[in-house]
């Protein structure tokens, strides 16, 4: 590599941090340019680092752009082409791999359910940190993840203790962060929020601050500067730009062009802008160059030389979005970029000068379209060769689980809505899926009328649309009009009776007005289409016990558990039926399996030591508390309800003091420490009385509180001997 000072062998080999900020626009980053961000880790990278001004992924989505960074394979090559479709193939060979083969201690910690290790990416990590148990259950139409600085915490947990000796008497060590935080829908710290111009700002400012955590930890260890960082995004966000609002369909700059910044001080120099266009496949050549380790098999470059000002060799940098295809049914894009110059191929085919156009609003190819027809045959020449050494993807991991996440993000439609827009440029079929995608977010928001405006828009342009009809469905059970409801849902079946989900869905109406036998059919019915559907052996199981027929619950769930008997969610689901029906010991039993398989699972861990409470056991629930604390230290139940405890148990100032916790977490309803009787005890010290005024000037209101089960309410817990 060039501009190095000093060979990497002479004190040993360094450490290398991978960053990869999700949805991150490059143009959205102090250090390239966006005076409003506050990305302030950011720019001391580039300060003290290389920064590469025209850095390109090759999919506007997680997955395959991942991949792309960690192997250095375009997609066509690599096999993977979309989110949740396909695995990684194991004869691929990960930078994982190829740094634990030069003995490199290697941990991975991502945020999201996106790039769980289902999906192969585990290759060559020693820990691959995917367990988003602590985190609370995600919004609408969204997947669970967890804020990057908590992924920061997690990753410098496991860093320190391999970072304590001296670095010739311990292995080097190669750790990736994954930071989801700006992806939609952005829910920004509210002083973030304030500072920032927009939510989507605000988010990549906590990105930022998860980034100068783990640099941080790095720093104390005394390490940073015998580290090689290396921080890129997977994709962008449309913005609006091309009528598109978050990414996945088109491949423009918004959602192309994302940072990339490497930073080891006497190797990468400090303050260089390369302007040479690089993609996600330079990524594993240049650190292999910089580590001095031979060159891998690869489609891209080491763009190492261009640190000692030397420019790289013209070629074609490639980009697709096959979920136009795959997910939408729409046609496919592909594309090149050659300097500034870039094709895209569609049924009407583009080409854009990003020198003159930045934005790319004035497409070249119809008036000139010599210029573009050459970059389509180059184009051409990169898909044939990937095709002739591309990898064999893994077998399908896709189940109901893998579905539902994909429709949650957005990132998949029903083969019905699939139909009506076959082949269709994404430029024209794109706006129906915003009006779907407009209808969710506002669902999101609450504001549930203005998306039945939406969802009518879209249904009277695709009457059998089936997204549509079972959101506008959902909304109507929610707003207490379960006939119209059943009606909608029946609809979306007559377009497409092959959705098990939405017989679920009217199991769950059935179930509701005690129409036992109704939902037993409608879940039966679903599970003719997918005859291990877990979730249909838990409501039948459920539906068992509301009968009266314990043995017959008992023996769905014991189905349920042999199908699937990693699934700690089949646990909880009966451990919170117990809960509701106030069977403390028999919930206890159930969350105590959950947690025997998944220790982090904050919600069981709550729901354990609020079992215990009920049960007349403060005692026993303080330990459950102090544990869910720990998981989740922003979180106010559990410090609240350990307050409960200790004032039942007569420790006041113990008492006093969770309260306080609870307090200063955040969110606690007011109402419920004036009202809870387990708090009479303190509710006249000064102590307790300050917090009462501190959440009156602060207005915090019981009833914008999310009711859960993990809240006690205003009911007395006996404790021992009362």
């Amino acid at each position: 590599a060039a501009a190095v000072e000093q060979a990497p062998g002479e004190s040993g080999p360094p450490n290398v941090l991978l960053v990869t900020l999700d949805t991150t626009r490059a143009d959205r980053l102090a250090p390239y340019g966006f005076s409003m961000a506050r990305t302030p880790n950011l720019s001391d990278m580039a300060r003290d680092g290389t920064l590469f001004e025209h850095h390109y992924t090759t999919a506007p989505i997680t997955l395959p752009a991942h991949i792309s960074v960690m192997t250095g394979l375009v997609p066509p090559r690599h096999g993977v082409r979309d989110n949740g479709v396909y695995a990684l193939p194991d004869q691929a060979t990960t930078l994982a791999e190829m740094l634990k083969a030069q003995g490199y201690a290697t941990g991975a910690f991502v945020s999201a359910m996106v790039l769980d290790s289902t999906y192969n990416l585990d290759q060559g990590f020693d820990v691959y940190d995917d367990d988003l148990a602590a985190e609370d259950d995600p919004p609408m139409f969204m997947i669970r993840d967890r804020p990057g600085v908590r992924t920061a915490d997690a990753l410098s947990e496991w860093i320190r203790p391999r970072l304590a000796a001296p670095r010739g008497e311990r292995p080097p060590v190669f750790a990736w962060m994954h930071v989801f935080d700006p992806h939609h829908p952005w829910e920004p710290d509210p002083i973030d929020r304030i500072r920032l111009p927009t939510p989507y700002d605000a988010e990549i400012t906590g990105a930022d601050r998860a980034v100068g955590r783990v640099l941080e930890a790095l720093r104390e260890a005394n390490v940073l500067d015998d580290t090689l960082v290396v921080l890129t995004a997977d994709h962008g966000e449309g913005l609006g730009e091309h009528g598109e609002k978050t990414h996945a369909v088109f491949i423009y700059d918004s959602t192309m062009h994302v940072p990339l910044i490497m930073r080891w001080p006497g190797h990468v120099p400090a303050g260089l802008r390369v302007t040479e266009t690089t993609s996600a496949v330079d990524i594993v050549p240049t650190v292999l160059s910089l580590l001095g380790l031979p060159a891998a098999d690869v489609d891209g470059l080491d763009v190492s030389p261009t640190f000692a000002g030397a420019a790289l060799p013209e070629r074609e940098v490639y980009m697709e979005s096959m979920l136009s295809e795959r997910g939408f049914g729409m046609a496919p894009l592909h594309g090149v970029r050659r300097g500034e110059d870039v094709f895209i191929r569609a049924p009407r085919s583009e080409r854009y000068d990003v020198a003159v156009d930045p934005r790319q609003l004035h497409d070249l190819h119809p008036e000139a379209p010599a210029p573009g027809l050459v970059l389509d045959e180059a184009l051409q020449r990169i898909l044939d060769a990937s095709s002739a050494r591309a990898l064999t993807p893994e077998a399908d991991p896709q189940n109901a689980a893998t579905e539902e996440t994909l429709m949650a993000l957005g990132y998949l439609a029903p083969a019905s809505d699939r139909a009506a827009v076959q082949g269709m440029d994404p430029k024209d079929g794109l706006p129906l899926h915003t009006l779907l995608e407009d209808a969710r977010h506002l669902v999101q928001a609450g504001d549930t009328e203005a998306a039945e405006v939406k969802l009518a828009e879209l249904l009277e342009k695709t009457p059998a649309n089936t997204s549509a009809l079972n959101v506008l469905a959902m909304i109507h059970a929610r707003k207490g009009r379960p006939k119209l409801a059943e009606a909608t849902w029946r609809s979306s079946l007559a377009a497409d009776p092959r959705q098990y989900r939405v017989y679920l869905s009217l199991a769950d109406l059935a179930r509701r007005r005690k129409d036992y036998a109704g939902a037993r059919a409608h879940v039966e019915q679903a599970m003719t289409m997918v005859p291990d559907l877990v979730e249909g052996m838990v409501a039948l199981g459920v539906l068992a016990h509301l009968e009266g027929d314990a043995a017959g619950a008992e023996a769905w769930h014991a189905k349920a558990t042999a199908v699937d008997p990693e699934n700690v969610r089949i646990w909880r689901d009966i451990g919170d039926l117990r809960f509701r029906q106030e069977q403390w010991d028999q919930a206890i039993t159930h969350y105590e399996r959950v947690l025997a398989s998944s220790p982090r699972d904050h919600r069981a861990r709550l729901h354990l030591g609020t079992s215990h409470l009920r049960a007349g056991r403060p005692e026993a629930s303080l330990p459950h508390f102090e544990k869910a604390a720990a998981l989740r230290p922003d979180h106010w139940m559990a410090p609240y309800n350990a307050a409960c405890a200790l004032a039942l148990l007569g420790r006041s100032e113990e008492a006093l003091a969770r309260a306080e916790a609870a307090v200063a977490a955040g969110r606690v309803p007011r109402k419920a420490l004036l009202l809870d009787p387990d708090l009479t005890s303190i509710r006249q010290e000064p102590r307790f009385q300050a917090l009462l005024a501190k959440l009156a000037q602060e207005k915090v209101d019981a009833r914008g509180a999310t009711p859960t089960l993990g809240i006690l309410p205003p009911q007395s817990h006996q404790a021992p001997g009362r």
